[in-house]
């Protein structure tokens, strides 16, 4: 299954992608309560779910740079650290069904691999301070979880700048991610997702 075709935006229709996981545990820190991003994603999924169409989603020209330099983010990752990646076009949680991942690669058997290709000055903050955004964090946890990897890669690239400046590397180890609190987070997603879609689903009998 490739991803972006039209068998990979059924198989992942109306499930919680990694991607999304930020969203998914989007609450205030001081009352706790669920932040507008999670109340959106959720209202995004059900629309899925009640139409069997994916949700259309705004793609700025950054994401469209992204998109065109993940593979050569890929080949470069592949020379510098000496490992294949595998391209997979994605899965479910193997216990939990709608949790779904589509990673940016898959490494040996253990480890997985996420990309980013940010503006210039994301990247140089990561080089400089190791600065990730959580969402990645969370997203590479996901990864772990789904894919059952010991390790996942993060990846920041930027061709525009000199070869030894573009690339950037950090592995995270199953230890060193919050594996637990998004499994918990995403169980809970979806029991109120289910309770949700049911209720609107009685309604319009």
């Amino acid at each position: 299954m490739l991803q972006h075709s039209a068998e990979w935006y059924a198989a992942k229709c109306g499930k919680v992608g990694c991607s999304r996981l930020g969203d998914v545990l989007a609450f205030g820190k001081k009352n706790g309560e669920p932040l507008q991003a999670r109340i959106d994603y959720m209202m995004e999924l059900v629309c899925e779910r009640l139409t069997g169409q994916n949700a259309e989603h705004f793609k700025s020209d950054a994401m469209e740079w992204g998109t065109e330099y993940e593979p050569l983010a890929r080949t470069e990752y592949e020379a510098r650290q000496r490992l294949m990646v595998d391209e997979d076009g994605g899965q479910s949680h193997p216990s939990i069904p709608d949790f779904w991942c589509s990673p940016d690669g898959l490494v040996d058997l253990d480890g997985g691999l996420e990309i980013k290709c940010p503006n210039t000055a994301t990247h140089i903050e990561t080089l400089l301070n190791g600065t990730i955004n959580p969402r990645y964090i969370l997203q590479m946890a996901g990864g772990c979880l789904i894919y059952d990897r010991q390790w996942w890669d993060f990846v920041s690239f930027d061709p525009r700048l000199p070869s030894d400046l573009g690339f950037y590397c950090r592995r995270f180890t199953r230890e060193e991610l919050p594996l637990q609190a998004v499994e918990d987070g995403v169980m809970n997603f979806l029991a109120e997702l289910a309770e949700l879609e049911k209720k609107l689903r009685e309604r319009a009998l």
